[in-house]
């Protein structure tokens, strides 16, 4: 607690250089519970490197591996790998890999994994464009298993071709290097609302429904307080001052009382007796 009459603290300007090194807060992430997708990307993180090491580095002898997985925002950027989008369960989902990455998997797909780094990319073919397509629905199924792991049926992907994502959506960034190629590269996913909805959904704690007494009705799990304010006496300070204990101080029950709820008058009731105590009864609501 700062001490009485202090001053605040004075504002700080900072340089240049340093401002350009702030962390800049995306207000698309506010009032959202992006802070617990902590847990989901390291589930996509083990997904997609046992999707990898199944694939390749079992049959192949490589060291392909994912290293991070990030929450980003989508800013297209030209010149970057083509997006494939698809719908799937009234969402719409892209995915997108480095060029150089893909390459390397086709090539190790074809046996040749010591060229899969040639610094030499050329054209695009017929046949990278089939791998590409099938690859990217298959590291889209990784993806789904992830957001809905309790879904037990096959999702539909309809091809949009290769329409960008919507300024709204976000991007779940996966970073995959392999060193024995001295190779690195982008596996990227857009999902829209929708599935971000999806996402948020699996992130957020469940609530245990065997917990005891879960199946009894809110109002009745709620512990209130009332608190029944019978009368009120004025009286001067000099008498209060001279109060010793034998003292009476004369008063009258009144016939009705003010009933209070964390010190909000909420009702009044009329008060009644009945073997030599007093009962509260007749409520009514105070507007």
């Amino acid at each position: 607690m700062s001490p009485p009459n202090s001053s605040p603290a004075p504002a700080k300007i900072y340089s240049a250089a340093s401002a350009a090194s702030a962390l800049v807060l995306d207000p698309c992430t506010l009032g959202r519970p992006f802070h617990l997708l902590e847990d989901f990307k390291l589930t996509l993180q083990r997904q997609i490197d046992r999707h990898l090491h199944n694939r390749f580095n079992q049959r192949h002898n490589t060291a392909f591996t994912v290293t991070e997985v990030a929450v980003i925002a989508f800013a297209p950027t030209p010149g970057e790998a083509t997006w494939h989008s698809y719908v799937a369960c009234g969402g719409n989902i892209a995915v997108r890999l480095d060029r150089r990455m893909l390459l390397a998997l086709l090539a190790c797909h074809y046996g040749d994994h010591r060229n899969a780094a040639s610094e030499e990319l050329g054209p695009e073919t017929a046949t990278e464009q089939r791998y590409g397509l099938g690859t990217g629905l298959a590291l889209l199924g990784e993806l789904v298993n992830c957001i809905q792991p309790d879904n037990n049926e096959d999702v539909r992907f309809e091809n949009l071709s290769q329409t960008p994502p919507s300024a709204g959506a976000r991007v779940l960034r996966v970073n995959i290097m392999e060193p024995t190629l001295g190779l690195s590269g982008l596996l990227e996913f857009a999902i829209d609302t929708i599935w971000l909805n999806r996402l948020f959904t699996y992130a957020t704690p469940r609530r245990n429904l065997n917990a005891p007494g879960h199946d009894t009705p809110l109002n009745t799990r709620i512990p209130v307080t009332l608190i029944a304010q019978l009368l009120t006496k004025e009286m001067m300070l000099d008498d209060i001052l001279y109060l010793v204990p034998g003292d009476i101080i004369p008063v009258r029950v009144p016939e009705t009382a003010d009933v209070l709820v964390e010190g909000s008058r909420l009702y009044k009731a009329a008060i009644a007796e009945q073997g030599g105590m007093l009962w509260l009864t007749s409520f009514e609501d105070v507007e």
